[in-house]
């Protein structure tokens, strides 16, 4: 009956959850469409109906689970409304899946699985970025990953970003406050109030650079003003940002581990400015060079991990797949044979700051010579207005 049915009269044979599943296609088909990621070849979109069977490659066997136990956990956070997100490769093969809800003042993740492929540690380290940013859009700031099954390169990056483990599940903090330590340990003690999990250890103002960094790691996007963490502008052609920082977003391909990694490299000439790692950087995209289409804005901020001298050979060889420039742009830029990395990460995207803006803010703070022409280091002060104004609200 079902296929003479759905043959000759166009009627689909369907389960409840299906069902449920069908009309939210059809009320958010924006939403279920295709999506790249990151610029990259690599596709996100909401599962659908169809979608259901190509999970079957993410049943974890190792921790005893059986094919049957995902569908049910899949089918069943359909009918509790939970968006249901996939990752394509570039050969239409799902590679990670993970769901989300937003309860009890926290973001849930019941499903974050990956499949171990050679990007799997990649993926898994920017979902964990994505399930941040899903629960800043959301104003929560807890996120709690109860997938019983949690693939292992996911629970590994999860464990890496700051997560903490609580009767098998695990939580993280997203304080979304730019402050003093004291704002925000009461923003991060309200949010674990909330749900019930241990409240962070108190904090103090002046801390030092690496405790700061870690703290704003963990706790991403939270910003610590009055710590001794530095602050740098950098400049960057439009050209490399596109492809380094993801923006101008759509204006060159991105290639996938480029796209889909958390942590990027930038080169420059060894000269000017000694920068001192762990810091911020806050990114300004100059209206310079060639492949110019949009005008000069400050567009982001990332935190910098490390500052790496060598040769350029040396330094493209270790950072190829991080970096934009090819090795004989290196040796261009290279200062008595000697080419530098910055290498930083977890970049956060801002509402675009005009160039006049930029300027009217650092001369309020007594800052001359902005834009740069390299790495220019601002106070703790003009980097918050700046933050404040250019974050999404």
């Amino acid at each position: 009956l079902g296929p003479f049915a759905q043959r000759e009269h166009g009627l689909r044979m369907l389960r409840p959850a299906d069902v449920v599943i069908h009309i939210d296609e059809l009320t958010r088909a924006e939403e279920y469409r295709p999506a790249a990621l990151h610029d990259t070849l690599y596709r996100e979109q909401l599962i659908g109906v169809e979608g259901e069977s190509d999970l079957s490659h993410l049943v974890n066997g190792s921790q005893g689970e059986r094919p049957r136990t995902l569908r049910k956990l899949v089918r069943d956070l359909a009918l509790t409304g939970c968006d249901r997100i996939a990752i394509y490769d570039p050969h239409d093969q799902i590679v990670a899946a993970y769901s989300t809800s937003s309860a009890d003042g926290r973001l849930a993740v019941p499903l974050l699985r990956v499949n171990p492929t050679a990007l799997a540690d990649t993926l898994a380290r920017q979902i964990i970025l994505q399930l941040r940013r899903r629960a800043l859009a959301a104003g929560l700031s807890v996120i709690q990953i109860t997938d019983q099954h949690l693939s292992r390169p996911a629970q590994i990056a999860a464990l890496n970003d700051g997560f903490h483990q609580q009767d098998g599940e695990l939580y993280a903090f997203v304080i979304n406050h730019c402050g003093s330590a004291a704002q925000v340990e009461h923003a991060a003690s309200v949010a674990a109030r909330g749900v019930t999990i241990p409240e962070p250890a108190p904090l103090r103002s002046a801390m030092p650079a690496v405790v700061a960094a870690e703290l704003e790691r963990t706790w991403w996007p939270a910003k610590i003003t009055d710590s001794e963490l530095p602050v740098y502008l950098v400049p960057i052609r439009q050209a490399f940002s596109a492809e380094l920082l993801g923006v101008p977003s759509g204006l060159l391909p991105r290639r996938d581990v480029l796209g889909l990694a958390r942590e990027h490299v930038y080169y420059r000439s060894p000269g000017g400015l000694r920068m001192q790692p762990p810091a911020r950087l806050v990114w300004y995209m100059s209206g310079t060079g060639r492949g110019v289409a949009y005008p000069a804005t400050v567009i982001a901020c990332s935190q910098l991990d490390a500052v790496v001298t060598g040769e350029p050979q040396e330094l493209h060889s270790r950072f190829q797949h991080l970096g934009v420039w090819q090795e004989h742009q290196l040796h261009e830029v290279a200062r008595d044979g000697k080419v530098q990395a910055l290498r930083f990460t977890d970049t956060e995207l801002l509402t675009p700051i005009p160039r006049q803006r930029l300027v009217a803010l650092a001369n309020q703070h007594g800052l001359r010579g902005v834009p740069p022409q390299g790495p220019l280091r601002i106070s703790t002060e003009l980097f918050a207005e700046l933050y404040e104004e250019g974050r999404p609200q």
